[in-house]
């Protein structure tokens, strides 16, 4: 038996018999974590209304060596996150944020920088409100903090600069950018401006609010070309994507 205490972010919750919930959560130093709270539908006050999606929590929990379910034993909430239940907009990226983090996080690994950089997201949305700028940092940090960032300034074949001479294109299945001697008939033509943009963004570091700002044209390159290439790696469409899309174009 292994016994945990410290922060989580809770992805995903749903019912589990008739008085029980299966919850999700992301621990900085346990990776991904699924957990039975105990009759929390049946019992208000035992988790306190702690047991809200996308809630930054401090908890206590369980885990055993047979392959059981481990058991939460405590939570109490750190982060609230109001904003993401009172707008719609707010909460599908939220969804899908979690969503993303849930794919690319592994049970019984350690990840702190994953567990950061989601609660900044869920932090930033809160207090500023939904941003699709925001949105794509998130994607690409999160790309990053997963060991399959994309090579955006430079050529994933031959690795050479790429330079304002030439129209650059981006292919998901040969890794990243490429130069026009490098690119072939699956590649997608891409501005070097959107490049740029998005290789400063990642130079910003922790921060979510780029250094240079998007352009109409750089969100939407940006979103496609990200888009794709997560679902590449992530091998399945994230179910919330497609919910975002639909109800919230202008911020996905």
């Amino acid at each position: 038996m292994h016994r945990t205490k410290g922060e989580a972010i809770l992805l995903r919750t749903r019912p589990l018999g008739e008085a029980d919930r299966l919850v999700t959560l992301l621990h900085p130093g346990r990776g991904l974590v699924r957990l039975v709270a105990k009759s929390a539908r049946r019992s208000k006050k035992r988790f306190l209304g702690s047991l809200e999606s996308f809630t930054r929590l401090e908890v206590e929990f369980l885990e055993f060596p047979t392959g059981e379910l481990g058991r939460l034993e405590s939570a109490a909430v750190i982060a609230a996150f109001p904003r993401l239940r009172r707008e719609l907009a707010a909460l599908a990226q939220a969804a899908y944020a979690c969503e993303l983090a849930e794919l690319v996080g592994r049970a019984g690994e350690p990840n702190a920088p994953l567990f950061e950089w989601l609660a900044l997201f869920l932090h930033t949305v809160d207090a500023r409100g939904p941003r699709a700028d925001h949105l794509r940092v998130y994607e690409l940090g999160l790309l990053d903090r997963s060991g399959f960032g994309p090579p955006l300034c430079a050529c994933a074949a031959c690795g050479k600069a790429l330079d304002l001479g030439a129209r650059p294109a981006f292919d998901t299945a040969r890794g990243g950018a490429l130069c026009p001697e490098c690119s072939g008939p699956a590649s997608r033509s891409v501005s070097l401006g959107t490049l740029r943009t998005l290789e400063a963004s990642r130079d910003a570091g922790s921060q979510l609010s780029p250094r240079v700002g998007f352009s109409r044209q750089a969100i939407s390159e940006s979103r496609r070309l990200l888009g794709d290439f997560l679902d590449y790696h992530l091998e399945r469409r994230p179910r919330s994507k497609e919910f975002l899309e639909q109800v919230c174009p202008e911020v996905c």
